[in-house]
């Protein structure tokens, strides 16, 4: 949604840069985030543009990369490159023009791969990453992750140290069900009772263990 998406930037750019927590986003993954897309896509490439047979040229080669806008994940790329397209009123003209061919023809596979990664991943659940800040007791994260395994489809350590641990969580659920399941299991741990929610954005949850 064009409008919506320019209306965030206009609103929210600001916003974007005072955000500690999006030190490690770009300014698109985080309106995907904020709009609640499944997807992002980026469009990289260039374009060229000339004179031939006294007419104008233009040429475009792309790359659109497909990305998981919670984890910044890459779902896939589709390259390609468009044949020359001719215009008689400008180089720039004939440019453009073979852009928008070649993105409106990429696009429609990029789509696909999109769909495709998402059943993917969503055979298992919705992917959501927790991440939870202080825990130097592994023993202790441990016995957690036990417990939230019962209520999950599959859970992963992602990263782990004394600082911050990060799991990759598959469930069937929204993201608030999922902050109840992971309340529940810090309840059931003596030690992780004091566990309380730091923000959450897209599908990462991120906590404090209360250690």
């Amino acid at each position: 949604d064009y409008a919506a998406v320019e209306k965030l930037k206009e609103d929210s750019s600001a916003l974007f840069k005072q955000e500690p927590e999006t030190a490690d986003l770009t300014l698109v993954q985080w309106i995907a985030q904020k709009l609640g897309a499944d997807v992002y896509i980026e469009i990289d490439g260039f374009v060229q543009g000339g004179t031939e047979n006294g007419g104008y040229f233009g040429k475009a080669e792309i790359n659109l990369k497909m990305y998981n806008p919670s984890t910044g994940e890459l779902l896939g790329s589709v390259p390609y490159a468009s044949p020359k397209t001719f215009d008689r009123s400008s180089a720039d003209s004939a440019a453009q023009n073979a852009l928008k061919s070649t993105v409106f023809k990429a696009m429609a596979s990029a789509v696909d791969q999109s769909k495709k990664a998402l059943e993917r991943d969503y055979r298992q659940g919705i992917r959501y990453e927790i991440v939870i800040n202080n825990t130097a007791d592994s023993k202790l994260m441990s016995r957690f992750r036990a417990k939230l395994k019962n209520e999950v489809e599959t859970i992963r350590v992602m990263n782990q140290s004394a600082a911050q641990t990060k799991y990759a969580v598959q469930y069937f659920g929204t993201v608030e069900d999922m902050e109840d399941i992971i309340y529940a299991a810090a309840e059931a741990v003596p030690g992780l009772t004091g566990m309380e929610l730091i923000m959450i954005r897209g599908k990462t949850l991120v906590f404090r263990s209360g250690l």
